[in-house]
């Protein structure tokens, strides 16, 4: 899943489709139920990143279901973020919550404390999304000291921004001026464009 996961970084979603059904189709075909559960979670990231969130809800639950039947629970931990995310941009916000609450059990349980991060990422979208900036601020507070532990530049990018927006509206505007700019520099260090964009905007 290399080649999935370099296409995916650039934009390649429909190569990376076709090499996704390809690697789906063989190793449903071979019985490798961890790969299928990995072609399952990255054919709904493809999906969640055009737009498409039941789609990707589809293949998400198909993935949830696969991993559980393998055992693989960092794999169960990761599709059960990532359902919480795009059940939350469909407007289903206790479902959001109820995937992302048995996600953060299940890591407690396997010590998987980056995925921990995740998690409250995605619990600080659903409060934000439902005007809790009081939680979303927690959740994402902590979360970014998670993943500034890991040096996951990508996960604290998305986390400055979210807490830049957050502490704005509380109009603490140099402190959020700080943590734009933060952001703006790890998003140029990533040449992600819409980050920078986001980053500038506010």
């Amino acid at each position: 899943f290399a080649l999935t996961d370099f296409l995916l970084h650039r934009g390649l979603y429909d190569l990376g489709k076709t090499h996704l059904q390809h690697a789906y189709e063989v190793t449903v075909a071979r019985g490798d139920t961890h790969g299928t559960t990995r072609a399952l979670y990255h054919l709904g990231m493809i999906a969640q990143k055009q737009g498409e969130y039941l789609l990707a809800t589809s293949f998400y639950e198909k993935g949830l279901a696969s991993a559980r039947i393998g055992g693989d629970q960092d794999l169960t931990g990761t599709i059960l973020s990532a359902l919480g995310w795009v059940t939350e941009k469909r407007g289903n916000y206790a479902q959001a919550e109820a995937y992302v609450q048995e996600g953060l059990i299940l890591v407690c349980d396997i010590n998987n404390n980056k995925l921990y991060g995740t998690l409250l990422r995605v619990l600080g979208t659903i409060a934000d999304s439902q005007g809790n900036a009081h939680q979303a601020k927690t959740c994402y507070q902590e979360a970014l000291t998670i993943m500034r532990h890991y040096g996951d530049q990508e996960q604290c990018t998305i986390l400055l921004i979210n807490l830049g927006i957050i502490i704005a509206n509380e109009g603490a505007f140099p402190e959020s001026a700080g943590l734009f700019e933060e952001a703006l520099a790890v998003a140029r260090q990533l040449s992600h464009l819409e980050w920078q964009c986001l980053a500038l905007l506010n």
